[in-house]
């Protein structure tokens, strides 16, 4: 009897899946790009392990990707899929996993460390970088050209700030870009999305603003430090623009990080004012990561959802664009991304789904050419990312690149990438204003 029970056993063991001893960075590779690559680059890794993982595990590096990976599936894959990519994000991130391959027990008790150095240029005299993407065109561009190919080896830490303290509890990721102006850093830390300033030189703290979204924090579809700030000067008054997880459109005394009492109510406006709800809807699905858009004297504010893969259902709040006075909050405009009954392009969505599809909102950084008094938007696609059957159409203005006049908000044109967007292809970047080597005037909209 024994004989056979332990027989039992062995014959069970034998039908357990066989999970492999070594960790591959080419397997990890082959997973990435079908589950991973929509939403990542392999190279972001290299900023992400710097500024959350040095002196961390592999085991709780393979830990966090098991527990939010894929976004929309996290803990679908198998183990030997997620200790494959943990070593392939690993060694994206400039850590040494010599010959692709290391084993599973030493990858759990690997110490991670990039060994990667970074430098600040800080000079109040420098040119300043007083957008996300460097202008208002989103150029990204700098022709700064003390750091070059012959000396970048030889950068060194100047300062670093500990983000860890900021908010409730440590963020694993920041993505801030910083603004540089006048000798000053500005920048977004903490999973609250608290506002710094920094002397550039040192990195000293010169003040710190903290938001306090309450019970709108907790539901809030976009948390986090957030993507960045904007700046704006109003005849030598200083502003810095933030939008709180909460929905919030604040402007921050640029000196001092004391919102402005000129602005809105106390330097506040409630973004959730105004929106046009999902029908049926209880729960207010809306808020945002990147910073408004400040273009001549007018802010603008984006809008954004949770992922829209498994949406909760075919109707949700409607993402419009909305543009306020930047010196007093007034509301200027209001840009319908979905159209009214008797707007145009209401007739794109069939079988009248434009009164209670949502999304179609502005989630990624605009840009605008103030010279010709335009503000470009790339537009989302709309509720869901992946199924259409609720919504036919060609869904005017979904995934589409949009030109509005900025002062009014009247649209001037628009380009529509994907109609009737069902593959999550939706505009996911700033549209740049260049000129071509021709002399041309352009707008480069880059796509997924």
């Amino acid at each position: 009897m024994l004989r056979k029970f332990l027989l039992l056993i062995l014959g069970m063991l034998c039908l357990l899946p066989a999970y492999a001893q070594d960790a591959s960075v080419e397997r990890g590779r082959v997973t990435f790009t079908p589950e991973c690559s929509r939403c990542h680059l392999p190279a972001e890794f290299d900023g992400r392990l710097r500024a959350r993982w040095i002196g961390r595990s592999g085991a709780e590096f393979y830990q966090q990707i098991r527990s939010t990976m894929p976004a929309e599936t996290p803990g679908s894959l198998i183990n030997d899929e997620y200790y494959d990519l943990a070593a392939f994000l690993l060694q994206s991130g400039n850590v040494n996993i010599e010959g692709g391959n290391i084993s599973v027990a030493d990858l759990e008790s690997l110490k991670i460390n990039p060994g990667i150095a970074i430098a600040v240029q800080a000079d109040a005299d420098s040119t300043p970088w007083t957008h996300l993407n460097g202008t208002v065109k989103s150029t990204r561009y700098s022709e700064l050209d003390q750091i070059n190919a012959s000396n970048v080896a030889d950068l060194a830490i100047a300062w670093s700030l500990d983000t860890g303290p900021f908010g409730p509890s440590p963020e694993t990721l920041s993505v801030s870009t910083p603004l540089m102006v006048n000798g000053r850093v500005y920048a977004t830390v903490g999973a609250t999305r608290n506002v710094v300033a920094l002397d550039a030189g040192s990195g000293q703290l010169l003040w710190m603003w903290r938001p306090d979204d309450g019970t709108r924090f907790d539901t809030a579809p976009r948390k986090g430090s957030g993507k960045g700030l904007s700046y704006y000067n109003s005849g030598g008054e200083e502003v810095i623009f933030t939008i709180t997880p909460g929905y919030y459109l604040v402007a921050l005394n640029a000196k001092t990080g004391d919102p402005l009492p000129s602005f809105g109510a106390g330097g506040f406006i409630d973004l959730q004012q105004g929106l046009r709800l999902g029908q049926g809807r209880s729960d207010l699905d809306i808020g945002i990561s990147f910073p408004p858009l400040v273009v001549e004297d007018v802010v603008i504010a984006g809008a954004a959802h949770e992922v829209g893969m498994r949406p909760l259902s075919a109707s949700n709040v409607k993402g419009d664009i909305r543009g306020f006075d930047a010196r007093t909050g007034a509301l200027l405009w209001t840009f319908k991304t979905i159209p009214e009954r008797g707007q145009a392009s209401y007739e794109t969505w069939l079988n009248g789904s434009a009164e209670y599809t949502g999304n179609a909102g502005v989630w990624s950084m605009m840009s605008a050419d103030p010279e010709r008094g335009v503000v470009y938007l790339p537009v989302e696609s709309a509720t869901g990312d992946r199924y259409g059957a609720a919504r036919p159409g060609d869904n005017l203005f979904a995934s589409s690149t949009v030109a509005l006049d900025d002062k009014t908000g009247d649209m001037k044109w628009y380009y529509q990438t994907t109609h009737h967007d069902i593959w999550d292809w939706d505009t996911p970047s700033a549209p740049m204003v260049i000129d071509l080597s021709n002399g041309r005037p352009a707008v480069v909209q880059t796509l997924k």
